[in-house]
């Protein structure tokens, strides 16, 4: 089976590209702008090959999905640049994000329906859920997939419209499509984006560096960018999908409790303090129950073997 993986050269994109090597699928990476690392293992195998093309033409989305005879795509480009992160990518250039996250995403899903593409999974966001107290006033605890949205982001805001546009050809076209709604991912590889105070506070336990963190009460949903790749390759290898989207996520801590993770494999050197009080962002932790229902697929990391994963990868490589 050839699959397209729109976004090949990105953050999740390079785990995925690997997870279906690794289970022997051909694929195509599909990126505006193709990685060295992404072309320099093309050459290493005839399984996987490179067009460095643009998700907002439809004619090159049409292209690469006929003259590879594509069964499946796994979309996960969006706008942003590393050091703007994603939300301040949009924020700062709205014109360019709207375009490429909601005219490029709708080119994809008419692109599946004209050429008859057997299935498309693609990387929605938990951004797309409005604060904590928006639900606390609206009575729901827990935060489900049928509790409504209230994003606080343009990111958010084009999620949902994805979100709106994969049901609607879902319905209408029989399209098999379903998104993922991402939590905070982090991981060595990870920019420091919206959230840098995961990557500031592995840097500093690598290093030996000093840190203070603020609000060491707030629970964060995350996933360790190592479970990236067998999340969305199990989820895309189901036979169809009952819902249009998923919440998911692989642990839940507490900021302080991630800290004092990092603390105990810190340098000997390095210089933790964690503050007090909590400034959710987002309502945590979600329910996933639906996608723990539905699909096999089981985190491989927990926190504790993330922060050692993530600690023992930065002593190797070097802080970045």
């Amino acid at each position: 089976m050839t699959v397209v993986v729109i976004g090949a050269s990105g953050y999740l994109g390079t785990y995925v590209v690997d997870e279906l090597l690794a289970r022997n699928y051909e694929v195509v990476g599909f990126d505006l702008a193709p990685s060295e690392a992404l072309r320099s293992r093309a050459s290493r195998t005839a399984r996987l090959s490179v067009e460095r093309e643009n998700m907002r033409s439809f004619a090159a989305l049409s292209n690469v999905l006929t003259t590879y005879d594509v069964e499946g795509i796994i979309q996960l480009a969006y706008y942003g640049t590393p050091e703007k992160g994603l939300l301040d990518s949009a924020e700062t250039n709205p014109y360019e994000a709207s375009n490429t996250n909601v005219e490029g995403f709708n080119n994809i899903l008419e692109a599946a329906r004209q050429f008859d593409i057997d299935s498309v999974v693609w990387a929605s966001s938990t951004v797309v859920y409005g604060p904590p107290a928006f639900y606390e006033a609206l009575a729901i605890d827990p935060v489900d997939e049928e509790s409504p949205t209230a994003p606080e982001s343009l990111y958010g805001a084009c999620k949902v419209s994805n979100e709106y546009q994969a049901s609607h050809y879902r319905e209408q076209y029989d399209l098999d499509v379903a998104g993922i709604r991402l939590p905070l991912i982090y991981g060595p590889n990870r920019y420091p984006g919206a959230q840098p105070f995961i990557v500031e506070l592995f840097n500093a336990a690598a290093s030996g560096g000093t840190i203070a963190l603020e609000d060491g009460d707030t629970t964060w949903d995350l996933l360790y960018e190592r479970d990236i790749g067998p999340l969305f390759v199990e989820m895309f290898e189901a036979d169809s999908f009952d819902n249009d989207v998923y919440n998911v996520y692989g642990h839940t801590v507490t900021v302080r409790e991630l800290a004092k993770l990092a603390a105990a494999e810190a340098h000997e050197d390095a210089t933790i303090e964690v503050r007090e009080g909590a400034d959710p962002v987002l309502p945590a932790p979600l329910d996933d129950s639906r996608f723990r229902h539905e699909f096999a697929f089981e985190p491989r990391y927990d926190a504790t073997s993330a922060v050692s994963d993530y600690l023992q990868t930065l002593r190797k490589v070097g802080p970045e």
